[in-house]
């Protein structure tokens, strides 16, 4: 028979399962009242700059179309045929390696995307559920693999270089009004050292840079079109601390190891970034 502590834990536990159910059993970091965390040694902060101008942002994958045409959608960068809802035009190219800004912070080279997504303003939210980047020998690659886990696959043309979910369904929960909303600036930075290009960068064969990311579970896509893009000289970036100094927190409640992260607000100052 249960103890009084003992129901208690089975309650918290229940209600955590529902929490997780919801979010496709994702360990989510949730953003949407800002803050930053990390997540497989990728740094990620809600960001209020809004660069606007030419040489400022450089779009390099868009993808959606009007108001919630698809409730989920992904794509990735690359100058070959699209696969999944990459939007053409100026919007989606390759990207070379050289080409991603470094910001330097504690002595450490990072690598820094941004991304600009788009929800009405009465349905917010907003889920990231995938998020890869891969290294590729050219800048036209196409039709990838994709795994049971969601991971994708350009076979010996690329190597993997991040992926969100390594070792555990992870993503980000986001809030479209959080910096004022609108097209042209940024929700969130995406920062990983430079070193973890070392390996995949292999001696310079593969100097293309793949991001793939896929959006909208449970929280649909219900307007505009998602982006990312890198800022380059003038764009306003500034330090921020140092990522390993910025602990994500994990609860873990069941001994199968499922984790709720939250962080919320936990540095203020970093909005600036």
């Amino acid at each position: 028979m249960f103890t009084t502590f003992g129901k208690r834990l089975a309650v918290m536990a229940a209600m955590s399962v529902f929490a997780l159910s919801s979010a496709r059993a994702e360990a989510v970091l949730d953003l949407t009242g800002g803050g930053s965390g990390t997540i497989n040694g990728g740094f990620f902060a809600t960001t209020s700059i809004q660069p606007t101008g030419s040489g400022v942002i450089d779009s390099f994958v868009r993808f959606s179309q009007g108001s919630g045409s698809k409730d989920i959608v992904q794509g990735y960068n690359t100058d070959g045929a699209f696969q999944f809802d990459e939007l053409g035009g100026a919007f989606t190219h390759s990207l070379l390696l050289e080409d991603v800004p470094i910001v330097t912070i504690g002595g450490i080279d990072y690598r820094e995307f941004r991304l600009d997504i788009n929800q009405t303003g009465t349905n917010t939210s907003y889920n990231l559920n995938e998020l890869q980047l891969f290294l590729g020998n050219a800048g036209n690659l196409t039709g990838a693999s994709v795994d049971a886990n969601g991971t994708l696959s350009f076979g010996m043309n690329a190597n993997l270089v991040y992926d969100i979910d390594a070792g555990q369904d992870s993503g980000i929960l986001l809030n479209y009004t959080l910096e004022g909303g609108g097209s042209g600036k940024g929700d969130l930075v995406f920062r990983i050292a430079d070193s973890a290009f070392t390996t995949a960068f292999a001696g310079g064969a593969f100097p293309y840079i793949y991001l793939y990311s896929k959006f909208g579970d449970p929280n649909a896509n219900n307007d505009g079109y998602e982006e990312w893009f890198t800022v380059g000289e003038g764009g306003g970036i500034t330090a921020t601390p140092e990522p390993s100094s910025i602990a994500l927190v994990l609860t873990g409640l069941f001994p199968i190891g499922l984790a709720v992260w939250r962080r919320r607000r936990s540095r203020p100052d970093d909005a600036s970034a």
